[in-house]
């Protein structure tokens, strides 16, 4: 049942574009389709805050609340908002969980308060119906490489313990939904019950890696999947006054290569 009810939320989603709001023959009023909170897929918009927010990521974001407030009127889909700040960003990732958690959302989406996307990120990650899904990013600062990420698992036999190394993928396939061992985190749509069933910490730890190549690890490793929609091209990662995107990172690596 609980696939059936999905995929009829998905199709509504993706048809979202094209359907009208209810409108009242006789005041002209918009008027919200009738979805009780029950019926309705919750999200918890999750963000963690580090310190200032620029001004143009801030506008972007009350913009697109907006646009989810519209989505909200003609979709079976509500949203809630969460932010944890002046942490570290693991910990407030942990507490935003556990929240999610609680009050039995169904999704949570990561955003964290350097990144601009397109107002349709939620319908774009929703409609693919994965465990954990992130669309095309990049690294704020340095080569500007893609946050996707290989995975190598190994044994260190002197001190009897497993590890892993993380291998960047640069020749990723383009325009296409694609399983990954690990990515970044500044945008990801997770469902709940990856959260429900694997062992927490989920993203503090004390492996020498960011929390989201710990977290896609283990969620990896417990049998999940996880995805990067390479379609998606217009997500920036604010970094160095300059919106770091798949444009900057190819004209980077070209000139590394002449």
């Amino acid at each position: 049942m609980e696939d059936i009810i999905s995929e009829q939320n998905h199709k509504v989603i993706e048809s979202l574009q094209d359907q009208p709001l209810t409108v009242c023959p006789h005041c002209r009023k918009t008027v919200d389709p009738v979805f009780s909170l029950e019926e309705r897929v919750k999200v918890l918009i999750a963000m963690p805050v580090m310190g200032h927010i620029e001004p143009r990521a801030f506008d972007h974001f009350m913009d697109w609340r907006a646009w989810l407030t519209r989505l909200e009127h003609k979709s079976p889909v509500k949203f809630f908002f969460a932010s944890v700040g002046d942490v570290l960003t693991p910990w407030a990732r942990e507490r935003l969980a556990e929240i999610a958690i609680a009050e039995n959302f169904d999704y949570i989406l990561f955003v964290d308060s350097d990144m601009l996307f397109p107002y349709d990120i939620f319908e774009k990650l929703y409609k693919h119906n994965v465990d954990i899904v992130v669309p095309l990013m990049f690294m704020r600062l340095g080569s500007h490489k893609p946050v996707i990420y290989r995975i190598k698992h190994g044994f260190d036999k002197q001190i009897h313990q497993e590890y892993f190394q993380t291998v960047i993928v640069e020749d990723y396939p383009k325009d296409t939904l694609f399983k990954v061992d690990g990515t970044g985190m500044g945008i990801m749509l997770i469902k709940i019950k990856v959260l429900k069933e694997i062992t927490r910490p989920w993203f503090m730890n004390t492996a020498g890696t960011g929390e989201d190549v710990f977290f896609t690890e283990k969620a990896t490793k417990a049998g999940f999947g996880v995805y990067v929609d390479t379609s998606i091209h217009d997500v920036a990662h604010l970094g160095e006054r300059k919106q770091i995107t798949e444009a900057v990172y190819l004209e980077q690596k070209n000139k590394a290569l002449t």
